[in-house]
């Protein structure tokens, strides 16, 4: 089983294919609307999620960024998670572009509760008063139904075997993934040798 590094926009790499389909795309001034291949990706993934547009972002810390300087004006705090990416990896762009400051949340295993973000909130409204921003903060639980999960301690590259593990224990005991594994991380790459690492890999499964 081959493995394919999902970890971020920078450390994919396009296979032959993907680099033929690049070079032989047809392309236009994206600026004026007239890249063909950028108008449908977009039209596609609108109709897809069932949205109105969409939009091409060439990287997710620009998503995010984007995202910051829609929903903020200068002075307003983000309220995230620690070791969210938008607060850790993103080089102060959102303070430098944005204006905006951090309001970090201490989550266990990056999971961050209503409870924790209410009492964020409070606090952004005593420190700088309230506004029809903070308002309309509200807290949306993601909710994926069943899943095996297993830890992998140990380089990235060496998952396949850690999932083939779980693999045999589905098919052992009758069940059926849906969709794709993903992962939680939970040891900082940046400091913690390959072979110590420890990620959760999670299989969402049918009910």
């Amino acid at each position: 089983m081959s493995a394919i590094d999902l970890r971020g926009d920078t450390v994919t790499r396009p296979s032959d294919a993907m680099r033929r389909a690049m070079a032989e795309a047809p392309v236009g001034d994206d600026v004026y609307g007239e890249d063909p291949t950028v108008n449908r990706l977009q039209a596609v993934l609108a109709e897809r999620l069932g949205k109105e547009a969409a939009l091409f972002m060439a990287s997710g810390t620009m998503s995010n960024q984007v995202a910051v300087k829609t929903l903020t004006q200068p002075g307003d705090e983000v309220i995230c998670h620690r070791w969210s990416h938008v607060y850790n990896f993103e080089g102060g762009t959102a303070p430098a572009m944005s204006g905006v400051g951090f309001y970090p949340i201490e989550g266990e295993h990056g999971v961050i509760t209503a409870e924790q973000v209410e009492v964020a909130r409070q606090q952004v409204i005593k420190k700088r008063g309230g506004s029809p921003e903070l308002e309309q903060v509200r807290f949306e639980p993601f909710r994926e139904g069943k899943a095996l999960q297993i830890m992998h301690i140990g380089a990235f590259a060496d998952e396949p075997r850690t999932l083939a593990v779980m693999d045999a224990y589905a098919a052992e005991h009758g069940y059926t993934y849906r969709g794709k594994h993903h992962e939680i991380y939970l040891s900082d790459f940046r400091k913690t040798a390959p072979e110590r690492l420890r990620t959760i890999l999670r299989h969402p499964i049918e009910d």
